[in-house]
């Protein structure tokens, strides 16, 4: 979607010389990279080409998580393990996973004018991953290229998301210690690389330089979707914009197209970051100054508590009056968003670490008695630190006053006291203490603390003056939020311009009833029927009255009848002998500090003409804006901030508009608001309806800032579903409260027509649909809570399902059902949809699917289908059944359809006499016959007691023609054949084995697993429910390998037999861990054991370790030895018989590594 910018920037842009060139280039790109210039290359880059009115030949040899490294070793072993990506003639094909070799045939496919080489990603801080891989692909790709004269360009990614997992991980790795430490070292790599290589500095894609210079804005750090990818609207957009101005050589300043998803100021932002990062590639160029504070956001009172946990998450069996929001990690930028307040209902609050703790506690009390009812693993668990901490609160309305309650126990220690201080600052500051020691009951409270300017409470966490712990610790558990619910804001002055006869009943209106100079009102009243001490005068009077506005209206006013018929006006050209073109009211006793502001509503029924009015203030400055009143029964005109003059006037006019067309240039007044500084009471939201919709109802929802229709009901939903199916477009919808549809018969969104906008369940739950419909065929073939959608930029998003639907046995071969859409013959994205539909088959449909049951392409990620499809069908039954899909089918060109991270634990039973075609745990028919399709990281435990002509666990048959199905899991009790998957004993889904295993190479957490009961299964991750690998070496073998959330676990102490007893667990770098601690990431731990008496014969080792060797002298035969690297690759294991040997380690490259031998572990760096 293309969405120009305002005149008066381009008339700029176009002055200062930073609009593009309309010299038209097309430029023939070859990309080597990864999932990073995947987020360059393959969403944004094509439309801002275009824009700027330029074009692409673009060839992406796509695998995810390939490196340089890789690149060289699937190129030299001729591996088919990549999937073609090209763009060319404003088109995208695909030719699915695993499907090429990224050999002479993809380099010789295009006459490339431009070589992309993507640095690293995880590595790109780490000079000896670059060399000799960059080199050597360099060499190859010049050996086949048919242009000569090609470019190369070295991609430079970006630093991580400060908090996040992924940097978490490569921090413990000894990697960076920060996100700022980890920009500094891509920045100096990427450099010295471009030269070493001969790419050139000149030629760097400053790509993380630009996302930094975007992280100065108010964006801060939310430019990535997973701590570690690119956001998919402002970051996909930056780092295209990257490529795009330093290929084409042509600034991005000004480029009329962004994403539909952001903002103009947002666009504009993205453009400046890439334009100063191209200009000053190696440093950060702040735009705080300009872009620091997002003029469209609009800050929200909090109405309700806000209950934080600061440690281990909630658990699955967690019990409490409230709804908690959990933050379980201590680095710096670790945050929380979008929290629930207390009763369940979505902010837009979020809690930041500003400054780290060094870890979690979780030796708490796990039975508190405070006003927080706090979960066991709540009260338990606390982050600790040694040094200050600090935390930041913000999307806090702007000079609301809030209450701080915190908890935190400690449980273990009851000698010490740990007294912890906890200081919070916004307008004013407060703090309180507390001794967490042995603390059951107790909470530390500051009273008062309002919000500043722009939303934010900091608070800070320290030792307390009586603290005596001996590292001085300190301990932050719980806290609890409470807005005072009085708040400065503004509040309403409804004027009525009527007469003595038409005055409004309500107290709160105030009526003028003349239209001459002279009319006065000396104090009005605001809408809390309190004096507001501000005077109105008509200096100039208005030309006439008319009665002839609209009786009935829908706007913020919320007008009774009299204020919106009758109203006043002005006119261009005389009528029956009167001409006055400009009707004044000056508003005096105005404070000239504060700003107010102005809304007016004009109207003039059964009209053919335009009856345009201008509206005028004049405080400090002029502004005015226009309106057509012409049939007007919905629209107002707003003026906002605006300032009183020194004496506290403002002056406000009605003039005819500039475009009013009528026979006397006639502009209206009926009514207007005045919104005025005042202290504002809150009154906590409750949604209308909250029962079961009774199936009849239809109540339009309201609307949040961006144009979403807000749901909190099923008469809104049922209203927004009605409106789609008439043709009305509705592109953006969120679910904001559980919703209850009551068993009603229920009409599919999408019904006759396709849905083709975004609907955000935001996490909550649709209960109690049913679809019962014979005449499913007469306005379309496709059922679900959505039946059809038909645009790629639909979305369907975090929607959890409840209900049931029968298929009537009128039904044909035509219709596709599913649980939440029954065709998507077109679908950007559905993720983290969950459904426990019962579905009932006694027709014979074409597809039936728990989730979708007709797809093209789309990304289907984290979705899930626990209900029972059930097929009572006598004689001819449905062709396929598929626990997530249906089937995917269509012999369209060059797309892909993509299940990842989805599972079925549902059922699917066949009780009638027929044969189903397809039956699969997740897809029964894959039918993509000119395009691709990727089946990954899902897995199926569900029961499939239905014998089909094609069947598997997870896809039943496959006629697509790139087609890749793999690291897909099921339960190893199947009959079924395993089709695209890996049988798997049930104590492994349990045990958090397959979690892990789910996630692949840990790069995208797609599951998680709450390990506090043996029965929970791998579930979508949510931050909190991360699932870690530990392995434990004892006489260097592996011991036992075990999973766990932060919580550890640990298997039965080794047994020693040469002596010596078992002295704990370590890891390399000598910290102990036991049953009281907690990580944040996998760990290899090792066996200490501890010699015992005075007699005793254990090998004692002199091992000394240079740069160049390690000179090892032992009592006894040395054995077997190992290097490790930080991955945990050995690259060095020898059995040395002898007692005294010198070990070469020259050929190992810069980095850090262990040395294990059967007694020792030791950490070392190689320089």
């Amino acid at each position: 979607m293309k969405k120009v910018f305002k005149l008066y920037l381009m008339l700029f842009l176009s002055i200062t010389g930073t609009v593009f060139t309309t010299n038209a280039e097309t430029k023939k790109i070859l990309v080597v990279g990864n999932s990073f210039s995947f987020d360059a290359a393959l969403q944004e880059f094509l439309p801002i080409v275009q824009a700027a009115g330029d074009d692409i030949v673009l060839g992406f040899p796509y695998k995810g998580g390939t490196t340089l490294e890789l690149h060289t070793n699937y190129i030299t072993t001729n591996q088919q393990i990549y999937n073609y990506y090209k763009i060319k003639d404003g088109k995208m094909t695909s030719t699915g996973g695993n499907s090429c070799k990224f050999d002479a045939n993809i380099i010789t496919d295009e006459d490339w004018d431009i070589v992309i080489i993507q640095t690293d990603h995880n590595y790109s801080g780490a000079y000896s991953h670059y060399f000799p891989y960059l080199s050597n692909l360099i060499t190859y790709f010049k050996t086949h290229l048919t242009n000569k004269n090609a470019q190369f360009y070295l991609y430079m990614t970006w630093a991580y998301q400060n908090g996040s997992a992924k940097l978490e991980e490569l921090i413990n790795k000894g990697l960076y210690t920060d996100q700022m430490d980890q920009y500094t070292k891509i920045v100096d790599c990427a450099g010295r690389a471009a030269i070493q290589s001969g790419i050139g500095e000149e030629n760097i894609i400053p790509g993380g330089t630009a996302v930094q210079n975007g992280r100065t804005s108010y964006i801060g750090d939310d430019y990535n979707r997973d701590g570690y990818h690119m956001n998919l609207s402002h970051g996909r957009y930056t780092v295209a914009l990257t490529w795009y101005e330093k290929i084409f050589g042509k600034s991005v300043i000004g480029l009329s197209y962004h994403p539909a998803s952001i903002s103009d100021f947002c666009a504009e932002m993205c453009q400046h970051a890439v334009h100063e990062a191209i200009i000053h590639p190696k440093s950060i160029s702040s735009l705080a100054d300009t872009y620091g504070v997002n003029p469209d956001a609009k800050p929200k009172v909090i109405d309700r508590p806000l209950m934080i946990n600061f440690g281990i998450g909630v658990g699955s069996s967690a019990v409490s009056q409230y709804s908690w929001n959990s933050l379980t990690t201590t680095l710096t930028g670790a945050n929380v968003g979008n929290l629930y307040n207390s009763k369940g209902y979505g902010t837009e609050v979020k809690v930041s670490i500003e400054k780290p703790f060094d870890g979690v506690s979780s030796i708490g009390t796990t039975s508190s008695t405070t006003a927080l009812d706090m979960p066991s693993n709540v009260s338990k668990s606390a982050f600790y630190g040694t040094t200050e901490s600090s935390v930041i609160i913000s999307g806090l309305y702007p000079g609301q006053a809030y209450d701080m309650n915190v908890f935190a126990s400690v449980m273990n220690n009851t000698s010490t006291n740990s007294e912890t201080v906890y200081s919070f600052k916004g307008e004013n500051n407060g703090n309180a203490s507390l001794n967490p020691t042995k603390n059951t009951a107790n909470i530390a409270t500051v009273q008062g603390i309002i919000a500043d300017e722009k939303g934010r409470i900091y608070l800070t966490v320290k030792a307390g003056a009586n603290n005596n712990e001996e590292k001085k610790t300190y301990y932050l558990g719980a806290l609890m939020v409470t807005p005072h619910l009085e708040v400065p804001g503004k509040i309403p002055i409804y004027i009525n311009f009527t007469t003595n006869g038409k005055t409004t009943q309500e107290d709160y209106w105030n009526n003028v009833t003349s239209h001459l100079a002279g009319t006065k009102i000396e104090n009005l009243t605001d809408s809390e029927n309190k004096a507001s001490g501000i005077s109105l005068n008509i200096t100039k009077g208005f030309a006439g009255v008319t009665e002839n506005g609209a009786s009935k209206t829908n706007t913020l006013l919320n007008m009774p009848a009299n204020a919106s018929t009758t109203g006043y006006w002005v006119n261009g050209i005389e009528k029956d002998g009167v001409l006055i073109d400009n009707a004044e009211i000056v508003f005096s006793n105005l404070d000239p500090k504060e700003s107010y502001d102005f809304y007016m509503f004009g109207s003039y029924m059964n009209a053919t003409e335009v009856h345009e009015a201008e509206y005028s203030t004049f405080g400090t400055v002029e502004n005015y804006i226009g309106l057509n009143g012409n049939n007007n029964d919905h629209s107002i005109a707003e003026l906002s901030s605006i300032y009183p003059d020194a004496d506290g006037h403002i002056r406000f006019t009605v003039t005819p508009g500039a475009t009013s067309a009528d026979t006397y240039k006639t502009g209206y007044i009926n009514a207007m608001a005045i919104m005025v500084p005042g202290i504002v009471k809150v009154v906590p939201f409750e949604p209308v309806a909250e029962g079961p919709w009774d199936g009849i109802s239809m109540i339009e929802p309201a609307r949040d800032v961006s144009g979403n229709c807000v749901i909190y009901t099923g008469a809104e939903l049922a209203w927004v579903a009605n409106q789609i199916n008439q043709g009305h477009a509705i592109t953006g919808i969120k679910i904001a409260k559980d919703i209850d549809l009551g068993n009603q018969p229920w009409t599919p969104i999408g019904y006759g027509t396709y849905f083709t906008g975004k609907i955000d369940g935001q996490g909550y739950h649709i209960y109690n649909m049913y679809i019962n419909k014979s005449d499913l065929t007469e306005k379309s073939n496709f059922a679900g809570l959505i039946g059809g959608t038909n645009s790629e930029s639909c979305d369907i998003l975090n929607i959890n399902l409840s209900g049931k639907i029968d298929i009537p046995a009128s039904i044909t071969q035509k219709t596709q059902v599913g649980s939440f859409i029954g065709k998507a013959n077109a679908l950007g994205n559905m993720v983290n949809c969950h459904s426990d539909v019962e579905i009932n088959i006694m027709g014979a449909p074409g597809y039936v699917g728990g989730v979708l049951a007709f797809m093209k392409n789309a990304n289907v990620k984290n979705c899930s289908y626990s209900g029972n499809i059930i097929i009572t069908t006598s004689g001819k039954v449905t062709n396929g059944v598929g626990g997530i899909l249906g089937c995917t089918n269509s012999s369209t060109t060059g797309i892909e359809a993509i299940i990842n991270g989805c599972y079925f634990d549902g059922s699917i039973k066949n009780n009638g006499s027929g044969t189903p075609k397809y039956v699969a745990g997740i897809n029964s028919y894959s039918n993509l016959s000119k395009a691709a399709e990727t089946i990954t990281n899902n897995y199926v435990i569900g029961t499939i007691d239905c014998t089909a002509t094609n069947q598997g666990t997870i896809y039943g048959k496959n006629n697509t023609v790139n087609f890749d199905c793999e690291n897909n899991y099921y339960y190893a009790g199947y009959t079924l054949t395993g089709k695209g998957g890996i049988p798997m004993d049930i104590k492994k889904f349990h045990s958090g084995e397959a979690t892990y295993l789910l996630n692949g190479d840990q790069m995208e957490f797609l599951f998680g697993q709450e390990l506090d009961s043996d029965n929970n299964m791998p579930v979508v991750y949510s931050g909190t429910n991360r699932v870690y690998k530990t392995v434990f070496m004892y006489n260097g073998n592996e011991y036992a390998v075990l999973y766990n959330n932060t919580e550890m676990k640990f298997p039965q102490n080794p047994v020693p037999d040469d002596g010596t007893t078992f002295g704990g667990w370590y890891d390399e770098k000598g910290n102990r861990y036991d049953e009281n601690s907690t990580t944040q990431t996998d760990l290899i731990l090792y066996a200490k054991t501890i010699a015992t008496g005075t007699d005793n014969l254990k090998t004692k080792d002199e091992i000394t370790i240079n740069n160049n060797k390690i000179d090892i002298t032992s009592e006894n035969p040395i054995g077997d030895i190992a290097i490790v690297d930080v991955n945990g690759m050995e690259v060095i294991n020898k059995t040395i018989k002898e007692t005294i040997a010198e070990l070469d380690i020259n050929s190992l490259q810069h980095g850090i590594y262990l040395f294990k031998s059967k007694h020792d572990c030791i950490k070392f760096i190689k320089k």
